[in-house]
């Protein structure tokens, strides 16, 4: 785990000398020394990334640095990314383009992600834009599409969790009382039997998804 006890320095070292398999960043605060070991980690290669943010008084501190480039070469340099952030922070920079980018490059076998966990708020249109991205159209707990996907829901409407399954990809995202979304997740399964424990999670029950 790297926390506000390591220097830009340390870290540049580390990644030169080691082979790291799981990264765990938290750090608490918003200083420039921060900012730089942000920037350091798409020039290392790892499988898993756990980015925490701890930030106070709406610092909107990694929130205010996952723009779409940042985010896109974060997914490059690894298999797994986790963005975590305090309540009062939104990752509100990442647009709807850059979630379909992810999820058009796993789609198609061009990269070697497999999952992203956003673990904060998320704009309620930033998530609706990215469904109509990929043929779906969602408003007020309903979806529509011409496309053959599959929705779970747990939960009521206005305080639900929704999983929709494209093939092997899940994509996961609770409504917080209509106006944001929380925990939006993709998720790459990667055995028939990983998809079907997920379709079948304690809680959820099959929506009907209308033609568009």
């Amino acid at each position: 785990m790297i926390t506000n006890d390591h220097s830009p320095e340390s870290i540049r070292i580390i990644a030169k000398n080691t082979v790291i398999k799981f990264l765990h960043i938290e750090l608490h605060g918003s200083n420039e020394s921060h900012r730089e070991i942000y920037y350091l980690i798409p020039e290392m290669d790892f499988t898993f990334l756990h980015l925490e943010s701890q930030t106070f008084y709406r610092s909107q501190f990694l929130g205010g640095m996952m723009e779409d480039s940042f985010f896109l070469d974060l997914t490059r340099a690894c298999k797994c990314l986790y963005l975590t952030t305090s309540e009062s922070e939104m990752i509100e920079k990442i647009t709807p383009e850059a979630l379909y980018q992810v999820y058009k490059n796993r789609t198609e076998g061009s990269t070697k992600f497999r999952t992203l966990r956003i673990n904060s708020s998320i704009k309620l249109g930033t998530v609706v834009a990215f469904l109509r991205h990929i043929g779906i159209i969602y408003t007020n707990g309903s979806f529509y599409s011409n496309r053959d996907f599959e929705v779970y829901k747990r939960g009521v409407n206005n305080n639900a969790e929704y999983a929709i399954f494209d093939g092997f990809l899940e994509t996961i995202f609770h409504n917080d009382h209509g106006v944001e979304f929380r925990k939006f997740t993709l998720k790459l399964h990667e055995s028939q039997d990983s998809l079907e424990k997920a379709k079948n999670r304690e809680g959820f029950v099959k929506v009907n998804v209308s033609p568009a």
